[in-house]
């Protein structure tokens, strides 16, 4: 018989590494072992103890392998116990469950064209499992494998037939026809999430799909009464409270919708960034002379110059000692529009040295006084720019236009960072504008530099005067010297608006939650009149609409 008590070291110190979850070390020294056990076998071919060592030793190492990418799994430590089960394949583990734990680290790693192979293997191997059908099914719908979407609808329903109360697996079908594909279907989405909300009525991602199924079919009331549901049920999350005071607002109930829209900054999902400030918020009730307020800018330029209008009502009814912390480039035309009302520069002001008494975010302000769709104040415009600014701008970049050129300022995009909000307008759709007679196009747009415009010099007339905008205070300057101007939803479109223009304004066809007043009216801006996509991103029609109103408003444009 072969002595090997030195090479059950190297085991007896790779199993106190599993059990201290030190896989790798624990992978070292066992392969080491098994090594060894097989070298001394290959020596001793007729030593049974031998054989038998190396068959048990393989049954230690595979149970440790399996027990510690659970434990990695169940502490989200993927690539650990991914090592743990890239090992058990190596050694022919008879465990199928090793497929679907790899399946499922792939799917946490968003890797989910391999974790869709796994579930494979897993479902063909494991015929018994009660979840198999749902399992691989679920593999599809995440690896978006578009051709198998029906493929994955079949398993479910034979998932379903075991288990017709898995209001889950109702979810993930409604979800399908809810994708955009080849199966979209907005009835059979809302057929599904109904199947699921009779079976669970209480639960809070149930409810979640029926509202946005609701709201998807333009059926506003219906999303309305599923979210009273979730409040009543006390399942509502942040997110969900942001979500219905976007319905509120878009559909004109700016008292409720302001009132939940606070939720803003507590969301999980890209919550509304504010500072940590000390001091209290402000909730609206009147301050003493002796107490400031301390109104802070949030999200957009655009969102400060809308919301910009309640300032002097708050210093006049609610705070007569206040200051008002902004984006730098709107300073100076906001000091400009109100003059009796301090901006302090967001990025110089350093708000723990700063005297207050509470704070409180701009975008609050309706909320605070109540407002209602019929109550919006200064519609016709409410900011200003001083007129030698007016006269500064014009001779400086734009006395070399022919006098009767019609003058339209354009902005086709906004800033980067809304581009997935699917308001912008590709440049090249703006020919038909260009092409009318007597126009002179104007470029409003800060991103872009005069190489893009060079691309289209040939075929489209546009100056670009980004170059020539500092601050908002010469963008207003600029826009004052127009006729005309065109945006889509953006801060130019605010401060036209803002400044009282003649002014079209573009909106998709999912247009963003503010505009309440759309089709007819932004609701906010009388000056603004509204084209609105009949279908989403399908532009054209709206620049042929865009181009009937200027040549009926400037008759010397119609060709």
């Amino acid at each position: 018989m072969v002595d090997f008590l030195i090479q059950e070291m190297d085991k007896s110190i790779a199993e106190v590494y599993f059990r201290e979850k030190k896989v790798n070390l624990g992978i070292k020294y066992f392969e080491k072992y098994l090594t060894e056990i097989k070298e001394l076998e290959n020596e001793n071919p007729d030593d049974e103890t031998l054989a038998k060592e190396l068959t048990d030793a393989k049954d230690t190492y595979l149970y440790h392998l399996l027990e510690n990418a659970k434990i990695a799994y169940n502490d989200k430590l993927w690539i650990k116990s991914l090592t743990c089960c890239q090992k058990l394949l190596q050694y022919k583990c008879k465990d199928t469950s090793v497929y679907k734990y790899t399946s499922l680290i792939y799917k946490n790693l968003n890797q989910n064209d391999i974790r869709l192979k796994f579930a494979k293997k897993y479902f063909e191997l494991e015929k018994e499992a009660p979840d198999r059908n749902r399992f691989l099914g679920e593999a599809y719908v995440e690896a978006r494998d578009e051709d198998n979407m029906q493929t994955a609808i079949d398993l479910f329903h034979k998932h379903l037939e075991e288990f017709p109360d898995d209001y889950n697996v109702y979810n993930m079908i409604g979800h399908i026809y809810a994708n955009d594909g080849p199966l979209q279907n907005a009835d059979k989405q809302l057929e599904y999430f109904l199947k699921a909300y009779e079976i669970a009525p209480k639960e809070r991602m149930v409810l979640k799909n029926l509202a946005l199924t609701y709201l998807r079919l333009k059926q506003p009331q219906k999303t309305a009464e599923i979210y009273e549901q979730m409040i009543e049920k006390g399942v509502m999350n942040n997110d969900d409270y942001f979500d219905y005071a976007a319905l509120l607002i878009k559909h004109g109930d700016l008292i409720n919708g302001f009132k939940y829209y606070s939720h803003r900054f507590l969301k999980e999902h890209d919550p509304t960034f504010y500072p940590e400030i000390k001091q209290k918020q402000w909730t609206g009730k009147p301050l003493p002379k002796d107490k400031m307020l301390l109104i802070h800018s949030e999200q957009g330029y655009g969102d400060m110059i809308m919301f910009s209008r309640f300032i002097p009502i708050i210093k006049e009814k609610y705070a007569p000692n206040l200051t008002v912390v902004m984006h730098t480039e709107l300073c100076k035309l906001f000091e400009n529009s109100y003059p009796n009302i301090p901006f302090l520069d967001l990025v110089a002001t350093d708000l723990e040295k700063l005297k207050f008494n509470c704070h409180v975010p701009v975008m609050e302000l309706p909320k605070i006084i109540g407002l209602t769709k019929d109550t919006i104040p200064s519609k016709g415009g409410y900011i200003s720019v001083k007129n030698a600014d007016i006269e500064n701008y014009k001779n400086k970049y734009l006395s070399d236009i022919e006098p009767h050129k019609l003058k339209i300022g354009l902005a086709f995009e906004g800033a980067s960072h809304a581009k997935s909000q699917e308001r912008d307008i590709e440049f090249s759709k703006f020919k038909k504008v260009s092409d009318l007679n007597n126009v002179q196009m104007f470029a409003f747009v800060k991103e872009r530099d005069n190489r893009y415009y060079k691309q289209f010099e040939n075929e489209i007339n546009i100056i670009n005067l980004s170059e020539s905008l500092n601050d908002f205070n010469d963008t207003a300057a600029a826009l004052m010297n127009m006729d005309l101007i065109i945006s889509t939803d953006s801060v130019i479109l605010n401060l036209a608006g803002a400044l009282g223009l003649k002014t079209y304004g573009l909106f998709n066809e999912n247009y963003e939650y503010r505009w309440f007043g759309l089709p007819e009216s932004t609701g906010w801006y009388t000056s603004v009149k509204t084209f609105v996509a009949q279908k989403q991103n399908e532009w054209d029609e709206v620049i042929d609409r865009v181009c009937e109103e200027i040549k009926k408003d400037y008759p010397e444009c119609a060709n």
